[in-house]
């Protein structure tokens, strides 16, 4: 049974998630310390790293990460990695943070709409585009888990007031993501914690008209 570990960036207060079983993990959106990422793996295979999108508060740790394990890929949208060097388009000036981010593209795997990602024996990762909050932005499903990065909160949706951001789109997206099958636990780029369940019916961007 794979599970999701919290780790928060204090300095962003971005969300970085280590997902996994026993054996195997991933990380996504690496935004806090790398030390802190390795201690949470313990001694398990660091098998990929995803991205969300490409906002600095959510890979801020990225380049440092992929140093400490050279045999990784990293797992984004196509228009994620070109904003990874432009602190114009990843917003790393306004976080204080430095335009060297890309890395070497062999070691850079695009994905897309519903693509469905084998990593290891047992371990698939889906993906959905989820544009609105960027262009670039993607969830993740794993198992009973989806990762909305900036897309949904709790109780609220992110902000699509940034370049390439979308509020039509977004909540095209929002409503998307409520109308998945059953039930998830969604781990979302910031704050707390909610469910599936919880935002369609508590959520005030649900079901809003697509004018």
């Amino acid at each position: 049974m794979k599970k999701a570990l919290l780790l928060n960036d204090n300095i962003f207060m971005g969300n970085t998630y280590v997902v996994g079983d026993e054996k195997s993990a991933i990380v996504i959106d690496p935004a806090c310390e790398v030390s802190k990422i390795v201690k949470a793996l313990k001694k398990r295979q660091l098998v990929g790293v995803f991205l969300t999108h490409a906002h600095f508060d959510h890979f801020r740790t990225l380049r440092q990460l992929l140093e400490k394990f050279p045999e990784v890929k990293c797992y984004l949208h196509k228009l994620a990695y070109y904003k990874l060097d432009d602190p114009n388009k990843h917003h790393g000036l306004y976080y204080g943070g430095a335009a060297k981010n890309r890395f070497d593209p062999d070691r850079t795997q695009f994905i897309q709409d519903k693509d469905l990602l084998t990593l290891t024996d047992g371990f698939e990762v889906g993906v959905l585009e989820t544009p609105g909050h960027t262009d670039c932005s993607v969830s993740l499903i794993i198992d009973d888990m989806l990762f909305s990065g900036d897309t949904l909160f709790k109780n609220t949706v992110g902000r699509s007031d940034l370049p390439t951001g979308d509020q039509f789109l977004l909540i095209k997206s929002v409503n998307r993501l409520l109308s998945l099958e059953g039930d998830f636990w969604v781990f979302p780029g910031h704050d707390e914690t909610t469910t599936i369940e919880e935002e369609r019916n508590g959520n005030p961007f649900a079901k809003i008209s697509q004018r």
